[in-house]
């Protein structure tokens, strides 16, 4: 049974093809020799090809390639041909045009707000000090402030070392002679 079913598999579009040629082949002559003006014989042209069957008339002549059979309308039933093999793969076809695209769709309703989160326990714990930063640059000079009050005296300081002596000064001017003073007395 297995075998059977895998055989299905494998050829099922050529199995399709047989039932759909003879049922309509069938369904042909069957119409033929069931009408009261039936020929008693059946004429088909075959095609070399795909070996189809299609039916004709004893006077039309069959396109080129194909070749004329006929038979009896109620001759016996001969034994089954048989299976051909499976033809070859046919080229993939071309890709097809894109489709235009389609209606933007109704935006959806908006869903209701969840409640919030209980508040947390406690706040983290303090982080690492971070590295020291660059020293700034200097900023611009500020303005002058206002003078300060006088500070007190400051102590004296010491006396300084003696300078040195000084050159000696021009002559000054001869003085006037004084009066004459009185004779002096002598003891001898």
């Amino acid at each position: 049974m297995s075998k059977v079913l895998s055989l299905l598999r494998r050829h099922a579009i050529a199995f399709a093809a047989l039932f759909l040629l003879l049922g309509g082949s069938a369904y042909a002559v069957a119409d033929q020799v069931t009408s009261t003006t039936a020929p008693k014989r059946l004429y088909a042209c075959v095609a070399g090809n795909y070996h189809t069957l299609n039916l004709t008339s004893a006077s039309a002549s069959c396109p080129s390639g194909q070749r004329k059979i006929s038979w009896d309308a109620n001759g016996t039933r001969g034994a089954t041909g048989a299976t051909g093999r499976t033809g070859a793969r046919g080229a993939t076809g071309a890709r097809g045009a894109n489709g235009t695209p389609g209606a933007t769709g109704a935006t959806g309703p908006v869903g209701a707000t969840g409640a919030t989160g209980p508040a947390g326990t406690s706040s983290g714990t303090a982080g690492p000090a971070g590295p020291r930063g660059d020293t700034g640059a200097t900023g611009p000079t500020g303005p002058r402030g206002d003078t300060g009050a006088t500070g007190p005296a400051g102590p004296a300081g010491t006396n300084g070392a003696r300078g040195d002596t000084g050159p000696q000064g021009d002559p000054g001017p001869i003085g006037l002679t004084g009066p004459a003073g009185a004779d002096a007395v002598s003891d001898y």
